[in-house]
């Protein structure tokens, strides 16, 4: 029988471990190949310019409704910067949050002021994606638009009018799309909400809802909003304390949002 000398065993084991390297390159090549395969298939079409995918893809409705038909201090509106800046921060990726604004000029015409969806600022995939143009994506077609159009429009003025109502219901229609009812809806509402136009005001004492309700206005100006979460973010008025009160909310805006198909998960002050 052949003896095996050392040079056969050297050839022998260098075969040995070119195998192995070579086994290992396929299963990493493979991972590699899979890892990608995964994250392509798992990626969504955007819109180029709102940056949302299609409805069925949107992760959450988040709608801010700026009322400014009153006029707002800086220091709420250095307030609101704040909450506006840790909301943005904490939208998850693929929701779509619109803007409203309410002012002299659009009382009559509640229309988006600007809708965009977060594309996420996190890479899926070290192997597939960029981290510096996932996050220029984010911080300029993304942060920075939000918060540009924020800073601006929270100013304030003056109106004899305000539709707090109709904005709730422009805000519903035009923010939460139908056949969206299983996808989870919120809605931010800056405002003193003290409704006044001619068909119902607030500007009273003890308010109840059971009085908007039996009214032929209510059935103007009510909406389904698909069991949207509600936060009230409350800007106080220099001479109507007496109207913006704890009866307002329990007696008044609690039971009204019940009705819309919503709840009213928080009611906060704004500081100024």
């Amino acid at each position: 029988m052949a003896d095996f000398s050392d040079d056969d065993n050297s050839v022998f084991k260098k075969n040995m471990i070119a195998a192995i390297v070579l086994i290992a390159i396929f299963i990493v090549g493979g991972f590699i190949g899979y890892s990608n395969y995964k994250v392509r298939s798992s990626r969504v079409s955007i819109d180029k310019t709102t940056l949302c995918p299609s409805e069925e893809n949107i992760s959450r409705y988040t709608s801010v409704l700026v009322d400014v038909t009153n006029n707002i201090n800086h220091i709420q509106k250095e307030s609101l910067n704040k909450y506006f800046e840790n909301l943005k921060l904490n939208l998850l990726e693929h929701e779509k949050i619109t803007i409203f604004v309410v002012n002299n000029e659009s009382v009559n015409n509640i229309k988006p002021k600007l809708t965009l969806c977060n594309p996420g600022n996190q890479i899926k995939s070290q192997f597939t994606e960029n981290e510096g143009i996932i996050l220029k994506r984010w911080e300029e077609k993304f942060n920075k638009p939000l918060s540009k159009t924020f800073d601006e429009i929270v100013t304030g003025g003056e109106s004899d009018v305000s539709p707090i109502f109709e904005m709730i219901q422009g805000a519903s229609i035009n923010g939460f799309p139908t056949k969206t009812k299983n996808t989870p809806k919120r809605l931010y509402i800056i405002s003193d909400m003290l409704h006044h136009t001619d068909g119902f005001s607030l500007y009273k004492q003890n308010p109840n809802f059971s009085d908007l309700k039996a009214s032929s206005y209510y059935h103007h100006i009510k909406t389904n909003m698909d069991n949207a979460e509600v936060t009230l973010l409350l800007i106080y008025r220099s001479g109507f304390e007496k109207f913006q009160n704890k009866t307002l909310i329990r007696n008044f805006w609690e039971p009204y949002f019940k009705e819309q198909g919503a709840r009213l998960i928080e009611a906060a002050a704004v500081e100024g």
